[in-house]
């Protein structure tokens, strides 16, 4: 598959073109030769069928004439029970092979676009119903390829050959099972639309219930403190009787297609006799002839199974494409777009911030700038102006609503994944803990192989030394739900140092500092004041604010460069050792 063809690309990357289509194509790469191999073993199969209604026919003809058994004949219905099994068990393998396979390759597209997604825009959405498309959706997909179009496929491609056969060799019984096995197509298209609407209907009352279930779970304390436990259970209970309800009648229908699967072979058999009674009192069609066609009518009923669980799955399947290509659609192209190579080579010389033309709004006016080593800037502005999305986009993970901002030469958008880790840094609340440990978490942007030490000196200078082991390791320690476990000066501190560690020349602060204490605050300050590169912070507290060589003010009117506040005195506590350095 191209997933496992090269780690280093991304997976937008080797599966989408400049301009990305809404789902990645099904007949590529290792699915194309498991397609292959799956018509191969519907062709074996068909033959293996007739092979055996063969040695059914002459075992029978056989008997009627009291002779000796024909052993050779039993030795072909034997090897052809042996093969069908066999036959059938790689049609099941190879089938779920394809359904897997392009689940994992929607999986890992869907997973990359919603890691890009906007940091502002788009839908917002619970955590229950960000993950229901990793489940139900990509479940109903997966069966609609393999159950449904690989088996559906397959199917069609034994029955016609068997069809094919018995018109070889009795006309007008093919005629007559050809007719039982369109009207039964008939009948299960006839059937599939009210199916189509109950379906609708289960899964928008399955959506609603999920999703209100999601949110009072999370707001689990507000429900329980403000007395309104017995309410939220009846209306869970409404909900849930509605989407039973609806998959009662979605069964209804579903139910419908499966009798006329499970009649298919009794009422084939039937067809057969009564064909079998005016050929054979005609003289058309030995007795013998009669039992080797019914073997083939088992195999056809089988086909008949296969098409109306094709039918069955295509609805459901339908309805998951729709939604996953709303997910995917949710991401903005310019988070999509690729890097160019060609400016790899010019990113030494570049600045490490450059701000062209950038507009915060319609009627704001465009601001431009350029940042080097040793600035600090300060964010400035009222509550809700915007400062954290600037940030953001200053940060890559959010477009900016005009002109243009580099990191290093690229497009903040755009910055290769290698370079954003080792040249930026970002802390805020837009990047949250994660569900780790704590050493997973401050060395999530290093890579092998890393120095502990100045990693340690950084967690020691943030009031994170008691995370420090006497060997100069970090402490095993599982942060959950965002560290919620910790205090909000340590949570702030550790993502602090996981933005510092490694130096990275852009380091970008978002209101990170109300949680330490003066003296823990200068200590912060004074890392920042000696960061080499270039420092871009959001702060209320006086002692971070005084650091700033820049202020950029956020105003209904755009973004105003003013002048750095004052420098305040500050008893500065010692510089660890790797800013000593």
């Amino acid at each position: 598959m191209a997933i496992r063809k090269s780690r280093r690309a991304s997976v937008s990357e080797k599966l989408f073109s400049p301009a990305p289509p809404d789902m990645p194509s099904f007949f590529t790469g290792r699915r194309r030769f498991l397609f292959a191999v799956l018509l191969l073993l519907s062709f074996a199969q068909v033959a293996f069928g007739v092979a055996a209604a063969d040695a059914v026919s002459k075992l029978f003809a056989g008997l009627s004439r009291a002779a000796v058994l024909d052993r050779f004949a039993v030795a072909t219905l034997v090897g052809a029970v042996l093969a069908i099994g066999s036959a059938e068990f790689g049609r099941r393998w190879t089938t779920e092979a394809l359904g897997l396979d392009y689940a994992h390759t929607v999986r890992m597209v869907l997973f990359e676009r919603l890691l890009r997604r906007p940091y502002r825009g788009g839908r917002s959405r619970s955590r229950g119903n960000v993950l229901l498309p990793f489940v139900g959706d990509l479940t109903a997909l997966r069966q609609w390829w393999a159950d449904g179009v690989a088996r559906g496929t397959s199917s069609t491609v034994i029955a016609i050959g068997l069809c094919l056969y018995l018109g070889w060799h009795e006309p007008v019984l093919a005629l007559a099972l050809g007719g039982l096995v369109l009207g039964a197509l008939c009948l299960i298209a006839f059937l599939a639309i009210p199916y189509g609407r109950a379906t609708s209907s289960q899964r928008r009352e399955r959506g609603a219930m999920t999703g209100l279930i999601s949110d009072r779970v999370a707001s689990a304390h507000s429900v329980f403190a403000l007395g309104g436990l017995q309410r939220e259970l009846r209306q869970i209970d409404r909900r849930i009787a509605r989407m039973n309800k609806a998959a009662l009648i979605r069964a209804r229908w579903s139910g419908a297609m499966r009798a006329i699967a499970a009649s298919a072979h009794l009422a084939g058999t039937l067809v057969t006799l009564l064909v079998a009674t005016v050929l054979a009192g005609n003289g058309a069609m030995e007795i013998h002839r009669v039992v080797g066609s019914m073997t083939l009518v088992g195999l056809l009923g089988g086909c008949i199974g296969d098409l109306v669980r094709s039918c069955e799955l295509a609805i459901p399947a339908h309805i998951s494409r729709q939604r996953l290509e709303t997910r995917l659609n949710e991401v903005k192209p310019m988070l999509m777009q690729r890097v160019d190579s060609k400016r790899r080579a010019k990113t030494a010389k570049a600045p490490i911030l450059s701000v062209q033309g950038l507009k915060t709004d319609t009627g704001a006016l465009p601001f431009s700038t350029i940042a080097k080593a040793g600035d600090i800037i300060l964010v400035d502005g009222e509550a809700g102006c915007g400062k954290s999305t600037l940030l953001a986009a200053i940060a890559g993970f959010q477009p900016p609503f005009a002109g243009l901002i580099l990191a290093i030469g690229f497009a903040a958008t755009r910055l290769p994944q290698k370079l954003r880790r080792e040249a930026v840094g970002f802390a805020g609340k837009a990047a949250p803990l994660l569900q780790a440990t704590l050493a997973a978490n401050l060395q999530y942007r290093l890579r092998p192989p890393m120095d502990l030490q100045d990693l340690t000196d950084l967690m020691k200078a943030t009031g994170l030394s008691h995370y420090v082991t006497a060997d100069g390791g970090i402490v095993p320690l599982r942060l959950n739900d965002g560290g919620q476990q910790l205090p909000e000066a340590q949570i702030q501190a550790i993502q602090i140092v996981r933005a510092m560690a490694g130096n990275p020349r852009l380091l970008i602060l978002d209101d990170l500092f109300d949680g330490f204490d003066d003296s823990a605050l200068q200590q912060v300050a004074s890392l920042l004041r000696d960061h080499p590169g270039v420092v871009i912070l959001v702060s209320r507290r006086p002692e971070i604010r005084a650091i700033a060589n820049r202020v950029w003010t956020l105003t209904p009117s755009g973004i105003e460069e003013g002048p750095a506040p004052a420098l305040r005195p500050a008893s500065v506590l010692p510089l660890p050792s790797i800013l000593k350095a």
